[in-house]
C-alpha cells in the first residue's frame, strides 16, 4: 500500500470527522494507529501524531488517543522508537499540562530504547525533564521514586556516578514507607553500588552485607556475589576501629568461608602483617574504580594494605622508629610518618609521634585501662578530700564519711 493511500486514510478520517461523533472518530484513529504500528511505518505514525496533537480534532480526543499510542509504542523496535518518540514528545510539549501521563509513558519507552542500544546517558536525559516536584496526583510518590531510581541506574551504567548519586537521593525523598519491596531493593542496590564507586568502602561493605542477607527477596545466585562484594569493600576500607568491627562481622558469617578471598579476610581480621604479593590474586578481581590511585601515590589496595599493616605493627610493638617502620612498610620514611600522622588525626589509631627522636609510640589496650584507672583514682581522691572537708565543718555527718571510706575500699579492690 502506498504512503499516499495511507495518508489519505488520515485525511479521510479528518474529512468525515465533522459528520461523526467524537467516540466514533476516536475508534477510527485507534484502528488506523494499530495498522500503522503493525506495519511499523514510522513516517506515517509521525503524521498520525501530528494530526492527533493538532487543533483539528475535538479537544476530548488527544488524551485517550495518545494514551493508546504510548501503550502500543513498545511494540516497535528500539531503533523505530528512537526515530518516532522524540517527534511525539515535541508535539506533546505544548499540551504538557493535560498530557502529563502520556508524556511520561513515551519518555519511559524512549529511555528503554536508548538503554537497549547502550546509550545510557541519553536514556537518563530523556527522563530528567519530567517535573516530578510539580506533577499531578495521578503520578504517585512511589512512581516518582521509581523514576528517580531508573534515572540513577541509567547514569550509573553510563559511568556518571555523581549524577546517579543526585537522583538516588531524590528517590529517597519520594520513597514512601509502604513502597513495594522490589522498588526498595532497586534503591538499595543502586545506592550501594554508588557508595562502592565513590570509594565509600566501609558504608558499601555494610550495605552489601545487608543485601546479601535478604534471602527470598534477592535471587539465591546473587546473595554470595553481594557477600563477596561486602568482603572486597571491607578489605579496601580505611583501617580503623569501624573497619575492624566490619571485618569481624564478615569473618563470623559462615558463608564467607566459601569465598575465594576468605584467607585475606582472615589475615586482616586477625591483624596479621600482609605483603603485597599475598594479595595479587585479590587485586586481579578488583573493578577499575577499586584500582585507582589515591593522592597520586598508591592504589586503593596498596593504601588499604599499608594502613592495615600499621595497625598490625601497633599490636606487636609498644614503639618503633620511623626508619624501622618505613622498612617494614616498604615505603620512604617521610611517607611512613605522614601515613601514621593521618591515621592518628582521624582517630583510626591511638599513637603519638616523637618527631625529635623519630619514634612512634603506640597506645595499647593495657595503656587505656591504666589511664582509665588513674582517672578513677584521681576522682576518688578528690571526693575523699571533699568529704573530709564537709565532715570537718559538719561533725554530725561524720558517719557519712565512714560509710564513704568503706565504699572507696571496695572500689579500690577492683582497680
Amino acid at each position: 500500500v502506498s504512503s499516499e493511500k495511507k495518508m489519505s486514510k488520515v485525511a479521510d478520517i479528518m474529512k468525515s470527522g465533522a459528520k461523526k461523533a467524537p467516540a466514533a472518530l476516536e475508534k477510527d484513529f485507534e484502528k488506523l494507529l494499530n495498522k500503522l504500528i503493525e506495519s511499523k511505518n514510522v513516517k506515517e505514525l509521525k503524521e498520525w501524531v501530528k494530526v492527533v496533537t493538532s487543533d483539528q480534532i475535538p479537544a476530548s480526543l488527544p488524551a485517550p488517543l495518545l494514551k493508546q499510542f504510548s501503550v502500543v509504542l513498545e511494540k516497535l523496535q528500539s531503533t523505530e522508537i528512537i526515530e518516532l518518540a522524540p517527534t511525539a514528545l515535541e508535539l506533546i510539549g505544548s499540551r504538557l499540562m493535560t498530557l502529563e501521563e502520556q508524556d511520561l509513558l513515551i519518555r519511559t519507552h524512549l529511555a528503554s530504547a536508548y538503554a537497549v542500544r547502550g546509550k545510557n546517558i541519553q536514556a537518563a536525559r530523556t527522563l530528567t525533564p519530567i517535573q516530578l516536584e510539580h506533577t499531578s496526583e495521578n503520578i504517585t510518590q512511589e512512581k516518582k521514586a521509581e523514576i528517580c531510581i531508573q534515572i540513577a541506574e541509567y547514569y550509573f551504567e553510563g559511568d556518571q556516578a555523581a549524577d546517579a548519586f543526585t537522583y538516588i537521593n531524590k528517590a529517597a525523598h519520594f520513597m514512601p514507607e509502604e513502597a513495594k519491596i522490589e522498588i526498595q531493593l532497586r534503591y538499595k542496590v543502586v545506592f550501594t553500588r554508588i557508595l562502592d564507586t565513590n570509594r565509600k568502602f566501609l558504608q558499601a561493605a555494610m550495605a552489601y552485607l545487608d543485601l546479601s542477607q535478604k534471602a527470598g527477596i534477592v535471587a539465591e545466585s546473587d546473595l554470595l556475589t553481594l557477600l563477596n562484594n561486602a568482603v572486597t569493600c571491607a578489605i579496601l576500607a580505611h583501617a580503623g576501629p569501624q573497619r575492624s568491627r566490619t571485618l569481624g562481622i564478615l569473618y563470623k558469617d559462615e558463608r564467607t568461608k566459601n569465598l575465594d578471598h576468605f584467607d585475606i579476610l582472615e589475615k586482616m581480621f586477625m591483624d596479621r602483617f600482609i605483603k603485597m604479593e599475598d594479595v595479587k590474586k585479590f587485586e586481579e578481581s578488583l573493578q577499575p574504580h577499586q584500582k585507582s590511585l589515591v593522592d597520586g601515590k598508591w592504589t586503593v589496595l596498596q593504601l588499604a594494605v599499608l594502613e592495615h599493616n600499621v595497625v598490625a605493627i601497633s599490636k606487636l610493638y609498644n614503639n618503633i622508629s620511623y626508619e624501622e617502620l618505613a622498612k617494614m612498610l616498604g615505603i620512604p620514611l617521610l611517607q611512613a610518618e605522614n601515613l601514621v600522622a593521618k591515621m592518628i588525626l582521624e582517630n583510626r589509631i591511638k599513637a603519638t609521634l616523637d618527631q625529635l627522636n623519630k619514634i612512634v609510640f603506640f597506645e595499647s589496650d593495657k595503656d587505656k585501662i591504666e589511664k582509665f584507672s588513674d582517672q578513677v583514682a584521681s576522682l576518688c581522691n578528690s571526693l575523699d578530700e571533699l568529704i573530709g572537708d564537709i565532715a570537718a565543718k559538719y561533725p554530725q555527718l561524720a558517719n557519712v564519711q565512714v560509710k564513704y571510706q568503706q565504699v572507696m575500699k571496695m572500689i579500690t579492690c577492683y582497680m
